[in-house]
């Protein structure tokens, strides 16, 4: 009989027959009852139903607190040090979670102490409060001085997409739960989850900043990725950064589309638009019988996945080329090379990155400019 099984109590434990009626031990007076662990398999073979029985998580209630007010210091920091590592990683996916999430520990700790030696005691403060919060999806230890908090709903910053059964906050108003994603909404998540990983990443302030534009071309690409409309996003951020993007994006991003961390390298794509052009050529693309992932992986590597990010030719390289620049304003948002000699094939697939940036933010004054490189 399975521990689960009510019939402990309401059979063999009846308070007729001098049982306490409870499905835990002690049983009842002199009642010589136990229980015995089995192995899974074992219990199987007896034919016990344990595949009925699902696991629940263990839940913390939230503003559970403990005093430390008589607590050795030392004896303090380790405990806050281990409340913050959280459980132990049970399986391999769930130890490379683990993993991203030391990497954006190791990360946030090298931005807190660059903000420190710049003087900078706002942005400081930034990190400080986004260590303090890396315990797991949903769970903050605070460090109240004379007590320890557990808070639950540590990524309350990101705005959930609705294949997660969520709603979508967008400047518009809320988004339905049966409604698709669009653009916007999608881009307003991605810096959310951006922010998680590095708390500097900026918001719009319109100054011309290189790097607010780099971030604003990351988002807008990324979310015509995610609908489809730009076959893939790409960026070779190197093993740690792009495990750590990778592992916060995956919150955000609906579960049909694929985030990837590969050899350094960071991948986002729906898989149907990426298989169309995978399959248009397969002695190019699958020269080894290679799946998606293998194949997009060894042509970004390889400086010819032009296709894939919709610039419409495959090297970015070779030359000729043609230099694309996208502007808002006279401020440049981002630029590429494609291995195109036709400027009207070029340009056309321009038009379309210059849409991920109106799509996204809802600018009317982005445009492009093309320059021929022999």
């Amino acid at each position: 009989m399975l521990k689960t099984d009510p019939r402990w109590a309401e059979f063999h434990n009846d308070p007729l027959i001098g049982g306490f009626g409870v499905p835990w031990g002690p049983y009842g007076f002199n009642s010589g009852v136990t229980q015995e662990d089995v192995d899974l398999d074992e219990a199987r073979e007896l034919g016990l139903d344990v595949d009925s029985v699902a696991p629940k998580p263990a839940k913390i209630t939230d503003g559970t607190q403990a005093s430390t007010k008589k607590m050795d210091p030392a004896i303090k920091a380790k405990l806050l040090k281990e409340l913050r590592s959280g459980p132990k990683p049970r399986d391999p996916e769930e130890a490379a979670r683990e993993a991203a999430a030391e990497v954006r520990r190791e990360m946030l700790s090298r931005g807190l102490a660059d903000a420190e030696i710049r003087g900078d005691g706002s942005m400081a403060e930034k990190y400080r409060k986004a260590i303090s919060g890396l315990l797991e999806p949903g769970m903050k230890v605070r460090d109240d001085g004379d007590k320890i908090v557990l808070e639950v709903g540590g990524l309350g910053s990101i705005i959930h997409p609705d294949e997660r059964n969520t709603h979508i906050q967008t400047g518009k108003g809320q988004m339905g739960q049966n409604q698709k994603p669009d653009e916007r909404s999608i881009a307003l998540n991605i810096r959310a989850a951006s922010k998680d990983v590095y708390p500097g990443w900026s918001i719009p302030h319109g100054d011309g900043d290189q790097g607010e534009s780099q971030q604003r071309a990351i988002e807008a690409q990324i979310a015509a990725a995610v609908t489809g409309r730009k076959p893939l996003y790409f960026e070779p951020w190197g093993e740690e950064f792009s495990d750590a993007f990778a592992e916060s994006y995956r919150r955000v991003i609906p579960k049909n589309v694929e985030v990837q961390s590969r050899d350094g390298m960071l991948f986002i794509y729906q898989k149907e638009p990426v298989r169309i052009i995978l399959d248009s050529d397969p002695e190019f693309y699958r020269p080894g019988g290679e799946s998606d992932i293998d194949a997009i992986a060894r042509v970004s590597a390889n400086g010819v996945n032009g296709e894939l990010l919709g610039y419409g030719a495959r090297s970015i390289l070779d030359r000729p080329a043609h230099q694309v620049r996208i502007f808002k304003g006279n401020d440049i948002l981002m630029y590429y090379f494609v291995s195109d000699p036709d400027p009207k094939h070029a340009a056309g697939f321009a038009k379309a990155r210059t849409l991920d940036f109106e799509r996204a933010f809802g600018w009317d004054d982005v445009r492009f400019e093309l320059t021929k490189v022999d």
